[in-house]
């Protein structure tokens, strides 16, 4: 995590196979700009990434799956704790 933000589950795969965006994103039918928007969590990861992923990477397409679901919730609290965070930082100021 980076300033305690979550780091998406595909960032992990890709870091841990020593891949670059656009490596990744040959393997699974992506360009290498998708695969940044899924990673930021701009664009949903479709599900067909996911069977691709696991036909190149030790996962089944149902546990990306749940940690996609695991990771957008720890993205949503870490959110809600930024919006505390700086709510009490412009009342103390």
């Amino acid at each position: 995590m980076k300033n305690g933000k979550p780091k998406h589950p595909l960032a992990k795969i890709r870091e841990r196979n020593g891949l670059t965006q656009n490596q990744l994103g040959i393997l699974v039918g992506q360009s290498g700009n998708r695969i940044a928007l899924f990673e930021g969590g701009f664009q949903y990861v479709p599900f067909s990434v996911f069977y691709k992923l696991s036909e190149h990477f030790d996962i089944q397409p149902e546990e990306f799956e749940q940690e996609i679901t695991n990771y957008t919730i720890a993205y949503q609290e870490w959110i809600v704790e930024n919006m505390k965070s700086r709510t009490l930082d412009q009342d103390r100021a």
